[in-house]
């Protein structure tokens, strides 16, 4: 009994990851993203992103005052921003 549990447990999971999978791929196909997709793409919360919009933190477009979209373009340079750069990039040594 205790093991066809653990069977459907980790079956479970491995749909809940494949879902995951498909729906980054079918992310990656769309040029503009609702809330809900651009929290998904960004890797954070809905509510988190909420935050960042009130605080101007993310760009976004907002046509007649209604829905907010974003696109994936600006969301991908966004969170490529601010690089971390190595100190072999900088020139330091690591002694």
């Amino acid at each position: 009994m205790e093991t066809k549990l653990i069977t459907i447990i980790d079956y479970l999971k491995r749909i809940e990851e494949s879902q995951k999978r498909m729906e980054s791929l079918m992310l990656s196909q769309k040029e503009v993203f609702n809330v809900d997709e651009a929290a998904l793409f960004i890797d954070q919360s809905k509510s988190h992103v909420y935050r960042m919009l009130s605080n101007g933190e993310i760009p976004s477009y907002k046509p007649r005052n209604k829905k907010i979209y974003f696109s994936r373009i600006e969301l991908q340079n966004w969170m490529l921003r601010k690089p971390f750069i190595t100190k072999e990039a900088r020139g330091e040594s690591n002694s």
